[in-house]
């Protein structure tokens, strides 16, 4: 598949395309039905800290009588984040 990823005010809000399962059917559980379709999702997500964020849009674009909508929210840690953690549990396992 391919995707893109889009970020706007200062990485407060990031908006994604991805096009994936090239070939696949969505009207189809026979795997060997294929017509060339191709599966989109498109999204949006809203950082509210920089650890967590709202998330909503659709996915199956392309599916009939329509897409599927979604909302959500989230958490997203980075690597700094993981080693604070564990810094900081080794310190309170030395006392």
């Amino acid at each position: 598949g391919v995707a893109s990823d889009l970020y706007f005010f200062k990485n407060r809000v990031s908006a994604s395309l991805e096009a994936f399962n090239f070939g696949d059917n969505p009207e189809s559980t026979l795997r060997e039905d294929t017509k060339g379709y191709v599966r989109l999702k498109s999204y949006a997500n809203f950082f509210v800290t920089p650890n967590v964020y709202l998330t909503g849009g659709a996915d199956n674009m392309l599916r009939d009588p329509g897409p599927l909508g979604f909302v959500g929210s989230g958490l997203r840690f980075s690597d700094d984040d993981i080693k604070s953690l564990f810094g900081a549990a080794a310190l309170s396992s030395a006392f």
